[in-house]
């Protein structure tokens, strides 16, 4: 506690107190005035006692630094003062609310995140998902070792090192379904063909690609690391349509079975052979059978039956002016389902292939005159 002297200020100049008194004696109105003697016209005025002023010492939060010091002994009745002052006033007006607040305990801090936490997390998992969303997200975000050592793989027999491959997708932008759809024979049968070509966008490094020809008309360009993401089902189905035209061909083909090989489902076993789907007259999916096609006439006109030994059946007409009108899913049909035993039936094989093969190259040469940055292995 400190105590400072703070005199009364005086009331005007000495000369100025002379006039006044002068004025006063001759006044007669008794004015109350302070104690003062009227000797020689001077006004004396009583200086007051010195006002005493507490000090009351600021408490710092960062330190004792620069604060007042006290005895101990005053420093705690300051203390107690103060909080006892705090105490009534909150009493009397509780909106006020007090300079010191105590600081609150760590461990009080930590206890209440630890239970929001927790209580979070029950939250979430008593969450009913429903089971086909969340079939389906697991498919979108489904990423496994195996996807990564196709990656490599397929990096090695590419021989490329460029840096887009580093960034592998976890999601399939050229799928033949929905996202996380299930795959069946009829998206397979939505893709018409496949071909190789090369991307001349840039000038400098041209790059190759591959195409998907869909039933509706449109065109998916993919790159290699597309293939990735690509179910074993897919992947089987391209590599039985892409023909060996060329050597690039050839290694894109060799690159999707050892793809499909590596894989740790019915891929691992695969040797290359594969039963196709066809979709027949009444839009139907059927697996075809090889060597089962028979030869019959209907009014007149030579006619093979596809898989007389299924469920379904469909029909290609095989003369000269109804054959190039079939559809390029009977037309693979029946040069897979001709029995060459048959001297007959191997002559007309001959006739689906060389139509088929002009099917997809209208595809391909349509396209390259849409697309001119595009050309042809």
């Amino acid at each position: 506690m400190e105590i400072f002297n703070n005199p009364a200020p005086t009331r005007g100049r000495r000369g100025r107190g002379r006039r006044g008194a002068i004025r006063g004696r001759g006044s007669s109105s008794n004015q109350s005035m302070p104690r003062q003697t009227r000797s020689r016209g001077l006004r004396i005025e009583e200086i007051p006692e010195p006002t005493q002023i507490l000090v009351v010492p600021h408490r710092s939060i960062f330190g004792d630094d620069g604060i007042v010091e006290e005895e101990p002994e005053l420093r705690r009745r300051s203390r107690q003062s103060t909080l006892s002052n705090t105490t009534q006033i909150e009493d009397s007006n509780p909106d006020i609310i007090p300079d010191t607040v105590q600081d609150p305990d760590e461990s009080e801090i930590l206890q209440e995140v630890d239970l929001l936490i927790l209580s979070t997390v029950v939250d979430s998992h008593n969450l009913e998902v429903d089971e086909e969303e969340e079939a389906r997200r697991r498919e979108i975000t489904r990423t496994t070792n195996r996807d990564i050592n196709l990656y490599v793989q397929r990096l090695k027999l590419s021989n490329r090192r460029d840096a887009e491959f580093l960034n592998m997708p976890h999601v399939d932008p050229y799928a033949l379904t929905e996202i996380g759809g299930i795959l069946t024979c009829e998206h397979l049968n939505n893709l018409l063909a496949v071909d190789i070509v090369i991307d001349c966008h840039d000038g400098t490094k041209k790059k190759e690609k591959l195409l998907y020809f869909m039933r509706d008309g449109s065109v998916k360009i993919l790159s290699i690391q597309d293939l990735l993401v690509k179910t074993t089902k897919e992947l089987k189905y391209v590599h039985y349509l892409l023909k060996w035209k060329n050597k690039v061909c050839k290694e894109w083909s060799d690159m999707i079975l050892s793809t499909i090989r590596k894989r740790f489902d019915e891929g691992k076993n695969f040797n290359g052979d594969y039963t196709p789907m066809y979709l027949n007259l009444k839009d139907q999916d059927v697996e075809m059978q090889r060597g089962t096609a028979v030869k019959e006439m209907s009014f007149g006109m030579k006619q093979l039956i596809l898989n007389p030994d299924g469920k379904e059946i469909a029909y290609l007409l095989v003369e000269d002016h109804s054959l190039p009108r079939s559809s390029i899913q009977n037309l693979r049909a029946a040069i897979y389902q001709i029995n060459e035993e048959d001297e007959e039936l191997r002559n007309l094989k001959e006739r689906p292939i060389q139509i088929l093969e002009g099917k997809e190259e209208n595809l391909l040469s349509n396209f390259l005159k849409m697309n001119l940055f595009y050309q042809r292995i």
